[in-house]
């Protein structure tokens, strides 16, 4: 896919789209401007060469006129269970183009060469991917373009703890015990399409808590870090406008560069709600964050316990927002579309989001 041809080259000269192993340091640059966000909540991504040096197998998509980068769309291969098979897919991570040529079609063409480039990279049956952020009218442009077959909701979760505390009974998931609790999330995610325990689980990154001498419940804790722009309502206002006036809240709290914790690879068994709770305030505590994310399909019995379970603090409530998962499949078996068709669907934690 990589590969010094251009994908496509302006007749005239001086604009071509070329596809890249790594990004260049105008693709961070842009990238590193771009506001995201769902509906009324907006943020910035600070770090942005951090976030990418976690994709699987990347490839960078970039239309390039003069040797200055006007777009990007950033695809990560990846391979995920469908109906019990391991099948290959590619992950549409990110999309941007730089403000001032926004309108003229140029993310349009990118996102089409990129949707001919997976198929033909494609060995048989594949499936492609966006969470695309909901009311986002850039997005969801962009995702149409790329086309879909299938798509989910997933709410964004958060958890919030001013002040966390670590839990005496949770402690980082040891060497023997990675096993154990992949085979305890695929039981527990057995109804599940797009899983990928075996390849997501990263022990280091693992914590359990202990009850009774066995593992109760884990999670994966990954930093991310926002820079929120925007928060909707008069909670939002108070955070953003009111609180930086403030310095000792603004010390425990600062949106400007706020560390988030996307939670994945979550084991919550049933009646083990506080438990997750137990070890989500722990991760915020050993990582010095407030904020978490939570990740799944509406559809997911498991997001429907921990939901009902409550206690989420403040800022779940304040900045409310939703991811739809587009999916778009080739050469599957019917019997694999329709157990994506039924969901529920498994956002992977190694899904760069």
């Amino acid at each position: 896919m990589t590969g010094a041809e251009p994908l496509w080259a302006d007749p005239a000269g001086g604009a071509a789209v070329i596809c890249e192993p790594a990004p260049s340091a105008q693709t961070l640059a842009l990238l590193a401007a771009t506001e995201w966000g769902s509906g009324a909540t907006r943020y910035r991504i600070p770090g942005i060469a951090e976030k990418l040096a976690r994709l699987r197998d990347p490839a960078f998509f970039v239309h390039r006129e003069d040797g200055t980068d006007i777009a990007v769309m950033v695809l990560d291969r990846c391979r995920k269970r469908i109906a019990g098979e391991w099948v290959p897919g590619f992950h549409f991570v990110m999309a941007a183009t730089r403000p001032d040529r926004q309108g003229e079609g140029i993310a349009g063409r990118l996102a089409e060469l990129v949707r001919a480039a997976c198929e033909a990279e494609l060995p048989g049956a594949g499936f492609g991917f966006a969470y695309v952020e909901a009311g986002t009218a850039f997005s969801l442009r962009i995702s149409d373009r790329i086309g879909h077959a299938l798509e989910a909701e997933f709410p964004l979760v958060l958890f919030s703890r001013l002040h966390p505390r670590p839990d005496p009974a949770v402690r980082p998931l040891a060497p023997g015990e990675a096993a154990e609790v992949t085979a305890r999330l695929e039981a527990l995610y057995a109804g599940h399409e797009l899983t990928d325990f075996p390849l997501s689980l990263r022990p280091q990154d693992y914590l359990v808590a202990l009850r009774d001498g066995r593992i109760a419940a884990g999670l994966q804790a990954e930093v991310l870090r926002w820079s929120v722009t925007a928060m909707p309502g008069a909670a939002g206002w108070l955070l953003l406008r009111a609180l930086p006036r403030v310095p000792v809240l603004r010390r425990a709290l600062d949106l400007s560069d706020l560390p988030v914790l996307r939670f994945g690879n979550i084991l919550a068994e049933p009646g083990r709600e506080a438990d997750v709770l137990a070890v989500a305030g722990t991760a915020l505590a050993r990582a010095g964050a407030k904020v978490g994310l939570i990740l799944m399909d509406r559809r997911s019995p498991v997001l429907g316990r921990l939901l009902r379970h409550g206690r989420r603090g403040l800022l779940s409530r304040a900045m409310a927002g939703s991811a739809v998962l587009r999916l778009d499949v080739a050469g599957m078996a019917p019997g694999q579309i329709r157990r994506l068709e039924a969901g529920p669907l498994h956002a992977s934690a190694a899904d760069v989001f």
